[in-house]
């Protein structure tokens, strides 16, 4: 076993169907996030080459992120004191799986849940 910890830079964000004029109801929000999961690894196999699979808790901070309609293109800002609509902070739950290969690269899949409600 073994803790991990990093820092990510993530983009998240959907596609939702609003009655929004020249876009066929569509609008696009995205958010970009400099994430930091914690992690406890499991890993299996030899010490050079292994396989491995863990999780844990991840703190995310918005920093930027931008809103797209049929009529433009609009800047989201973060934060309580500026008049936004988004909280800055997101608190999740980070699963990963990878393999550690003997010559030092990884491959890795990660799946991150936001637990927070960002409005």
């Amino acid at each position: 076993m073994s803790f991990q910890a990093a820092i990510q830079f993530t983009e998240k964000g959907g596609i939702s169907k609003e009655p929004v004029e020249g876009n066929n109801n569509r609008k696009t929000t995205t958010f970009n996030y400099l994430e930091i999961p914690l992690n406890i690894l499991y890993k299996i196999g030899s010490p050079k080459s292994r396989f491995y699979i863990g999780g844990g808790p991840s703190v995310a901070f918005g920093i930027s992120g931008k809103s797209k309609d049929g009529v433009g293109e609009y800047p989201i800002t973060f934060g309580k004191n500026n008049g936004s609509e988004f909280k800055r902070l997101d608190l999740g739950i980070n699963l990963l799986t990878g393999y550690h290969f003997s010559n030092g690269i990884f491959i890795s899949f990660n799946y991150n849940s936001g637990m927070n409600n960002l409005l």
